[in-house]
């Protein structure tokens, strides 16, 4: 029997390697960004189509490279960061294995324009599945053009597992984030579809902020620094009252290097123990500085995970750093000198001369809290005390005939509480619900959460989100198939500011949004106003945070598989303008949505198959108690 170990082909290794490195187009845009970051450029320009699948175009004013260079780069385990092991111990550049190059060019057509500015002529490389087609002189400016075209082409297994272009860019623009927020002394520029999406002049980091996520993002933050001797920590954490439900705006960088650390993060958010409300989590942007040789970026391919030597030493000084800017804001506010003392909000009036005195307290010394007067409910101080009255007495004494559990759930004990009088045939609730039944049965809404019938056949438990969802998507498809909503125009227009890949789907979802109810347009790059809002909303609804909530959602693929813009509206809004759990609602309401809920053709599950009622028959009951 022969030998059956033998060594991979060098283009299956490298596209071995590409599964690791190069995961889907923002991957190849990571590389190929931070390699001009590790050349010295100070201009980066990001050209894509088709949110990467067809052209990714990195320009740089870097170093550039020779002719050699140029050719070696495309080798496997060719780099200029490292040349001994030692070197893995202080790395200070942002790529080094080497792998990043060659495993892009085995699954795509790459095209290398670049020129050293000593070099009278620059080189163009152009390979294809990892072959090199052809290597000439060419004329071009100093630094590098990347092309990298038609992404897996030749791995069709892999294209086909890409994401919609909305996804796959929203990825893009985090990555580029993620560089940019780390430089904010490099010029940035990202065009998508042959239009410029985003233009980061080189800028203070709070500047750079600004320019990615709007001034009134950078306007809800506070500067931190600490200074240890085991790490250094620098940038902006969020005011409490500005917390969201979102956690896109959550960024750790070590050394000049964005890092995903949960560990961290828990630092954070122990700084701000009982300042948040449930739910909601702080913006941050904090930057650590360490030995090099205390931390291990070489985790994983993408290096996004880093190991820290002192992780449980520096945890506890991330959330001291935290807790004392958090705390400085809370007790002093910061003061604004560039009020104008003699505008009239600063006027006042001098001449009236009146005496202030300072305010007096009087106390009652004879007030004793456990002397209370009880007439006034009918029971008498020694009652009250003693409780000498078994409770079904003191009840037949106030002339109660209810009985309220340990739940809270009041049951009508009085005369008329024959279910099969007073109650609703559960048999003919799916056919129609009129105004002559509905009224003989009394809802009851138990703990803001289920509206409770008691009926011939058992009781009857309606979740009222659930049921609230039905029909409002219901509603929603009527109005989109019609386009016969009507608007509430609001008092004050709200203002929606939303990222460049979030503006994206929101252009596309307008129309249908439009035929639910909402006065929305664009008013400006990546700023929409919502003049107008469905007439049929509830009451203080975050009209803002449900768009958001909504384009976030598609961002993230949750509806991927719907393929229609006006499904995926009504689905989401049904879902985020129902009624709460929590509320109480009236009799009315209660009524109403019943009916309402029965009358439609899908009254037992929600748009997305879930449950909106359940009868609890006698034997169901029973069996509990048994």
């Amino acid at each position: 029997m022969g030998d059956i170990i033998h060594l991979l082909p060098e283009n299956v290794a490298n596209q071995i390697a590409a599964g690791e490195v190069v995961q889907r187009p923002s991957s190849v845009i990571k590389e190929l960004v931070e390699n001009s970051v590790d050349a010295g450029a100070t201009e980066i320009k990001l050209v894509i189509r088709a949110a990467g699948k067809n052209l990714i175009q990195v320009i740089d004013n870097g170093k550039g490279m020779s002719r050699s260079d140029a050719i070696t780069a495309f080798e496997r385990h060719a780099t200029s960061k490292i040349s001994s092991a030692d070197d893995l111990n202080y790395l200070c550049t942002m790529g080094f294995r080497g792998e990043a190059l060659a495993s892009i060019a085995s699954v795509a057509q790459v095209e290398l324009v670049t020129k050293r500015d000593e070099d009278e002529v620059g080189t163009r490389v152009c390979i294809s599945g990892g072959n090199v087609e052809s290597v000439e002189d060419v004329a071009c400016s100093t630094g590098a053009n990347f092309a990298v075209k038609n992404i897996f082409y030749n791995v069709t297994a892999r294209r086909k597992f890409l994401k919609s272009d909305n996804v796959e860019f929203a990825n893009i623009e985090q990555c580029f984030y993620r560089i940019a927020l780390v430089y904010p002394d490099i010029s940035f520029e990202l065009y998508h579809n042959d239009k410029i999406v985003l233009s980061l002049p080189a800028a203070n980091l709070k500047a750079r902020i600004s320019n990615i996520f709007s001034l009134k993002v950078a306007q809800t933050l506070i500067q931190i620094s600490a200074d240890a001797s085991i790490v250094k920590i620098d940038g902006f954490v969020g005011k409490p009252e500005n917390a969201r439900k979102r956690n896109d705006r959550q960024y750790f960088f070590v050394n000049g290097r964005y890092m995903d650390n949960p560990y961290f993060r828990k630092a954070v958010l122990q700084a701000y123990d009982r300042l948040l409300q449930d739910g909601t989590t702080p913006d941050y942007f904090i930057y650590l500085t360490v030995e090099p040789s205390t931390i291990d970026v070489n985790v994983s391919p993408t290096k996004t995970e880093v190991k820290f030597e002192n992780d449980s030493q520096i945890f506890p000084i991330i959330t001291s750093a935290v807790r004392e800017v958090l705390g400085k804001f809370n007790v002093t506010q910061p003061m604004d000198f560039e009020v104008d003392v003699n505008s009239p909000e600063m006027a006042f009036n001098d001449t009236l001369n009146i005496e202030i005195k300072q305010p007096t307290l009087k106390l009652n010394k004879n007030y004793n809290p456990f002397n209370v007067d009880m007439s006034n409910i009918g029971i008498s101080a020694t009652e009250g005390n003693k409780m000498e009255k078994s409770w079904k007495e003191l009840q037949k004494s106030r002339g109660i005939d209810s009985f309220e559990n340990d739940f809270g759930l009041t049951i009508d004990f009085g005369a008329n509480t024959n279910p099969v009088e007073n109650g609703i045939a559960f048999s003919s609730i799916p056919q129609y619900i009129d105004d002559a039944t509905l009224p003989t049965a009394k809802p009851q809404n138990v703990q803001g959460r289920y509206i409770m019938y008691n009926t011939s056949e058992g009781v009857l438990l309606i979740d009222q989100n659930r049921a609230h969802r039905r029909v409002l998507y219901d509603k929603y498809k009527r109005e989109l198939a019609d386009k016969s909503a009507s608007s509430q125009l609001s008092m004050f227009a709200e203002t929606l500011i939303l990222s460049p890949a979030q503006s994206g789907v929101l252009d596309e979802l307008m129309p249908d949004l439009i035929s639910v109810g909402y006065d929305l347009q664009c008013i400006g790059k990546g700023t929409y106003s919502i003049a107008g809002i469905p007439s049929t909303s509830i009451e203080d609804a975050d009209h803002v945070a449900y768009i958001t909530s909504l384009v976030d959602s598609i961002l993230n693929g949750e509806y991927a598989n719907v393929n229609m813009k006006g499904e995926i509206v009504a689905i989401a809004l049904s879902k985020c303008m129902s009624v709460p759990y929590g509320k109480q609602m009236g009799e009315a309401e209660m009524r109403d949505l019943t009916q309402k809920l029965f009358m439609s053709s899908s009254y037992a599950i929600t748009p997305d198959g879930k449950k909106t009622y359940k009868l609890l028959t006698d034997i169901d009951i029973k069996k509990f108690f048994d």
